[in-house]
C-alpha cells in the first residue's frame, strides 16, 4: 500500500488509498494514521471529493473517540453530516448518524446514542440499501437497550439483526449472537447456552480470538451454578486465550469468575486471591462495576472466614464506589438532559425564526398580489376612462350630427310651410273675386300639397327623391 501511494496519481484512487492505510494503522499507530487521514483529507478536498471527505470524518472521529477526545470526534461528524444531508446522501448521512450515535454511546448518553441510532435506522428501512450497516445498527441498539434495563427490548433488536444475516457464518454474525446469548442470560431464557455456543463456533472458524475469550467466559458464568468443574473448564480455556492476547480487562473477569468457583468449593483463601487480583485489575483500567463486584465477593468471602470487620471494610468500598458510580451517571444524566435542553431551545429558536421570516415571505406575498390587483385595477378603470371618453367623444358627434339632422329637417319643413301660408293669405285676400271653379282647383291644389307635406320624410339623405314637397 506504502509503495502504491508513493507512485500514484492525485486523483481519488490515491485518497482512497490513504484512507485504507490510515483504517490499516488506526489499531496501532494513531500519528501514522493521523498522518494518513489528514493526507486523504486534503487531496479529497483540493479534488472536491466528499465521499472521501466522509470515509476521512469517519476515521477521525473514531480515532478520537478511542484517544478519549469524544467531543472533538463529535464535532467532525456533526460537520461531515450536515454536508451529507445538503447533499441528500443517503448511504453517508446513515454512517455519519451511527458514527455520532457511538460518540454519544462512549459519553454514556444512552438516550441520545438510540436517537442517533434510530434517526438512521429510518433512513435505512425506507431506502432498503446497506444491509450490513443495518445490522450493525440493530445490533449496537440492543445493547443500549441492554444497558438501560430493557433486555426485552434488546432482544427483540438483536433477532432482527440475526434474522438480515442469513446463514452465511460471518464474524458479525458471531458478534450478533453473542449480543443475543448475552440479553438472553440476563432473562434467564434456556436458548442461552445454544446461542453462545453458535456464537463460538463462528469465532472459531475466523480464528477470532478475543470474541472466543469472552463467549468461553459467558458459558463459564452460565454453568456456574449448574456444574463448576464445567464452569471451571469453560473459564480456564478463556484465560489461555486472555494470556495470549493480553487483554486485561478479560483477565479481571476470568479472576472474578475463578474466585466464585472457588469460593463454592469453600477454597476461600484461593477465593480471596482471585477476587484481589480481580480487583486489582479492574483498579488499573477503572472498571468500576468490576470494582464493586470484587469488593461484594471479597466481602462475602471475609464473612465465611468470620472476619466480620474485613467483610464491613468490603461492603462500606462497595458502597463507596457505587455511590461513585451513581453520582457519575447522574451527571451524565445531568449533562445529556442539558444538552438536550439546549439543543431543543435551539430548535424552538430556529423555528421561532422560520415562523418570523414565514410572516415576512406572506406579507411580501400579500404586498405583492396587493400591487398587481391594483395594476389589474387601474389597467381596468384606464380602459374604462379611454371607453367613456370614446363614448363622450361618439356622443358628441351623434348630438353635432343630430343637430345637423334638425336643422335639415327644419329648413326641409320651413319651406314648404310658408309656401303655404303664402297661398292661403292669397287665398284670404282674393278668394271673393275668383269664380267657385277657380277656388275649387285652388283648394284641391291646397289640400294635394299639404298632404304630400304631411308624408314627406324628414331624412334629408331623402331630398329631391319621390314624396318630397314642391310647391308651385
Amino acid at each position: 500500500m506504502l509503495l502504491l501511494a508513493s507512485t500514484a496519481k492525485q486523483d481519488t484512487n490515491l485518497a482512497e488509498l490513504y484512507i485504507d492505510i490510515g483504517r490499516m494503522y488506526a489499531d496501532n499507530d494513531f500519528q501514522k494514521a493521523k498522518e494518513y487521514y489528514v493526507k486523504a483529507g486534503e487531496l479529497s478536498e483540493k479534488l472536491n471529493w466528499n465521499k472521501g471527505m466522509f470515509a476521512v470524518a469517519s476515521g477521525r472521529a473514531g480515532m478520537l473517540y478511542m484517544e478519549g477526545l469524544i467531543d472533538s470526534g463529535l464535532v467532525i461528524i456533526h460537520q461531515a453530516h450536515d454536508l451529507a444531508v445538503k447533499e441528500n446522501n443517503v448511504t453517508w448521512s446513515v454512517r455519519l448518524l451511527k458514527d455520532i450515535g457511538n460518540g454519544y454511546f462512549y459519553k454514556n448518553w444512552h438516550e441520545t446514542t438510540l436517537k442517533y441510532y434510530h434517526e438512521a435506522l429510518n433512513l435505512l428501512e425506507k431506502s432498503g440499501e446497506d444491509t450490513l450497516t443495518l445490522v450493525r445498527l440493530y445490533d449496537n441498539s440492543g445493547v443500549v437497550y441492554r444497558i438501560m434495563g430493557m433486555p426485552e427490548k434488546a432482544v427483540e433488536y438483536d433477532f432482527k439483526a440475526l434474522a438480515l444475516l442469513g446463514d452465511e457464518d460471518s464474524p458479525l454474525k458471531g458478534a450478533v449472537l453473542y449480543n443475543l446469548a448475552t440479553t438472553l442470560s440476563i432473562l434467564k431464557d434456556e436458548r442461552t447456552a445454544y446461542y453462545f455456543k453458535e456464537a463460538l463456533r463462528i469465532c472459531q472458524l475466523h480464528n477470532n480470538k478475543n470474541a472466543m475469550s469472552v463467549i468461553y467466559l459467558g458459558l463459564g458464568q452460565l454453568a456456574l451454578f449448574d456444574d463448576i468443574d464445567e464452569a471451571e473448564a469453560w473459564i480456564k480455556k478463556a484465560m489461555d486465550i486472555i494470556v495470549e492476547i493480553n487483554n486485561i480487562n478479560f483477565e479481571g473477569l476470568a479472576n472474578l469468575s475463578l474466585g466464585e468457583i472457588e469460593m463454592f468449593r469453600l477454597n476461600l483463601k484461593q477465593a480471596e486471591h482471585y477476587f484481589k487480583t480481580s480487583l486489582d485489575l479492574a483498579q488499573q483500567i477503572g472498571y468500576d462495576e468490576y470494582q464493586v463486584n470484587a469488593h461484594r465477593l471479597l466481602g462475602v468471602t471475609y464473612a465465611m472466614k468470620h472476619d466480620f470487620e474485613s467483610f464491613a471494610k468490603s461492603m462500606n468500598r462497595a458502597d463507596s464506589v457505587e455511590r461513585e458510580m451513581a453520582r457519575v451517571a447522574t451527571l451524565h444524566a445531568a449533562e445529556e438532559m442539558s444538552a438536550k435542553y439546549e439543543t431543543e431551545k435551539k430548535q424552538f429558536e430556529i423555528e421561532r425564526q422560520q415562523q418570523v421570516i414565514n410572516q415576512q415571505n406572506m406579507r411580501q406575498r400579500l404586498l405583492a398580489e396587493g400591487i398587481a390587483v391594483c395594476s389589474v385595477l387601474l389597467v381596468l378603470l384606464w380602459g374604462m376612462l379611454r371607453l367613456r371618453s370614446r363614448s363622450n367623444a361618439a356622443l358628441s358627434e351623434m348630438n353635432a350630427t343630430k343637430d345637423r339632422f334638425f336643422s335639415i329637417i327644419s329648413h326641409d319643413l320651413k319651406n314648404p310651410a310658408i309656401a303655404l301660408n303664402d297661398a292661403l293669405r292669397l287665398l284670404a285676400k282674393n278668394g271673393s273675386r275668383w269664380d267657385p271653379e277657380t277656388l275649387t282647383e285652388y283648394y284641391g291644389e291646397l289640400l294635394t300639397n299639404a298632404v304630400k307635406f304631411t308624408k314627406a320624410s324628414p331624412d334629408p339623405s331623402r331630398s329631391g327623391e319621390e314624396g318630397t314637397v314642391t310647391l308651385f
